[in-house]
């Protein structure tokens, strides 16, 4: 047998991933000696590694999927809390990550839009976060006040003013709203109704078409400055609307 294939033999047998050290015990090479073995089999594709931590493509599909079943009870039994501490969801999940090894996985499966991470937090992209009768009436109210502007919407300053409000507590419905799936919040303060932004798409392509634009062309179009324009069209290429090429963008085909 193939060193290659011992390597990947014992990482095969463990769903949870096998340390660098125990690979080594199992095939009896040193650390130094599988160096090379380790970055054939990364450039093949046949094996993933986070930390000194290896899996097989599959045995890692089958631990995240372990894993996104922990985070998925955990959001049923309580969702009105938006997200949960990234060490009791691996407990749950009958996995041994942890330090650095548990912050590389938890960063790919956010790179691959399953997770978001904040801090030792950790919440499905897909969970929607159940706000109270109050909180909804106060997030509709914020809501409304968005909907009145196109792209020129006022931020938590100003909400609160116009709804006679502290501005903290419109922070807070703000933060809310954003974990529950209602609300974006983009840099400087803007912010932005979920489904504005379709009704934002919708203008830019009665306003070019098939045609490239600019920023500085959507702003004058839109009637809106650079504070608003710049993080809208930073969030539609990240959404595939916009194609960017230098300074020009085009929406992208449908």
């Amino acid at each position: 047998m193939s060193i290659e294939k011992a390597v990947l033999k014992v990482v095969a047998e463990s769903l949870g991933g096998v340390a660098t050290e125990e690979i080594c015990r199992r095939v009896e090479k040193s650390p130094q000696d599988l160096g090379d073995v380790f970055e054939r089999l990364l450039e093949n594709d046949e094996l993933l590694g986070f930390a000194g931590l290896w899996f097989t493509p599959e045995t890692f599909e089958a631990a995240s999927e372990q894993f996104m079943t922990a985070l998925d009870a955990a959001h049923k039994a309580k969702p009105k809390v938006a997200a949960h501490p990234r060490e009791r969801i691996v407990n749950d999940a009958g996995l041994s990550w942890a330090g650095k090894n548990l912050d590389r996985i938890l960063t790919y499966l956010e790179e691959e839009d399953k997770v978001e991470v904040a801090g030792g937090l950790v919440r499905s992209r897909e969970f929607r976060l159940l706000l109270t009768r109050r909180q909804q009436e106060f997030l509709d109210r914020v809501l409304t006040e968005l909907r009145t502007h196109l792209v020129a919407t006022p931020n938590a300053y100003e909400i609160a003013k116009i709804l006679r409000v502290p501005k903290q507590a419109v922070e807070e419905v703000v933060r809310l709203g954003a974990q529950a799936g209602d609300l974006l919040v983009f840099e400087d303060g803007v912010l932005y109704a979920a489904d504005q932004i379709v009704a934002i798409q919708a203008k830019i392509k009665e306003l070019f078409g098939a045609k490239p634009f600019t920023a500085g062309e959507l702003r004058d179009a839109l009637g809106a400055s650079r504070r608003y324009v710049i993080p809208l069209l930073e969030y539609l290429d990240e959404q595939g609307f916009t194609i960017r090429d230098d300074d020009y963008r085009t929406i992208a085909p449908d």
